[in-house]
């Protein structure tokens, strides 16, 4: 049994950096950009330094890919576009987990640059010492540019479920509706590997109504892809030390 399990790791390995190679040769004018701690200095992290942003090193990222001339989208916009050939390039700023560092550095620097954003919140880390509050959720709802998405109930990988009734769990987000006060539009699988979200998974998500579902393949896409992709939309992840690099990778797209 460990034997097959370590094939199909191997094999959806290999899957994933097919789609990530095929997916970056695309003519790609969309990214979607994804974020988990900024700290006001890089050696404040909580958990992973390859998932976190100085605040600085943050707002100095969203400058440059401002003054290279994208637009910056919010997830609706993007996903009710019915335009095929947008010649321009489009950035989303999205947030997972969501930690208590965005809120205090990242949302002023978005809300002073009128610059949309969405965050997929994770239900049990709610009120949690060093993430989102409940009381930063209702000022969130407030705001009109802020999209909030979810991050399933216990931020558990789909495929560590065997239970389809325990996949359906994770992904319903009846309780986070209820605080948001709102119909929950977007999905982002926790531990978003190709490995991680089974096709079968993936249906399930498309069935309960959400517009799109966010994996992790380090890519860009366009208005095409998304269209064939809806459930498996792929989303890069920036830290202290690509940031310099994707601004560069996507300012290429412009020229």
């Amino acid at each position: 049994m460990v034997i097959y399990m370590e094939i199909g790791k191997a094999i959806c390995a290999i899957k994933q950096r097919y789609l990530q190679c095929i997916w970056n040769h695309k003519r790609n004018n969309i990214y979607f950009l994804m974020f988990h701690e900024v700290p006001l200095y890089i050696n404040q992290t909580i958990h992973n330094k390859n998932f976190s942003i100085s605040k600085d090193r943050f707002f100095k990222t969203i400058i440059k890919l401002k003054e290279t001339g994208v637009e910056f989208s919010s997830l609706n916009a993007l996903f009710l576009n019915e335009e095929t050939n947008v010649p321009f390039v489009r950035v989303a700023i999205t947030f997972d987990d969501v930690y208590k560092s965005v809120i205090d550095n990242a949302v002023p620097i978005l809300n002073e640059l009128n610059i949309p954003f969405a965050f997929f919140i994770t239900n049990e880390l709610i009120d949690k010492k060093n993430y989102i509050s409940s009381k930063d959720i209702q000022e969130l709802v407030e705001n009109p540019i802020c999209e909030l998405g979810f991050h399933s109930n216990n931020h558990v990988g789909l495929r560590d479920y065997k239970d389809k009734n325990e996949v359906v769990k994770q992904i319903e987000a009846l309780n986070f509706e209820k605080i948001i006060k709102r119909k929950c539009e977007f999905y982002a699988y926790p531990y978003g590997s190709v490995y991680m979200c089974p096709k079968d998974y993936r249906n399930i998500v498309s069935e309960k109504g959400y517009i799109a579902a966010f994996g992790t393949v380090d890519s860009g896409t366009n208005n095409i892809m998304l269209k064939k992709n809806r459930f498996y939309v792929p989303r890069i992840n920036v830290n202290e030390e690509n940031a310099d690099g994707l601004v560069y990778r996507i300012s290429e797209k412009r020229e």
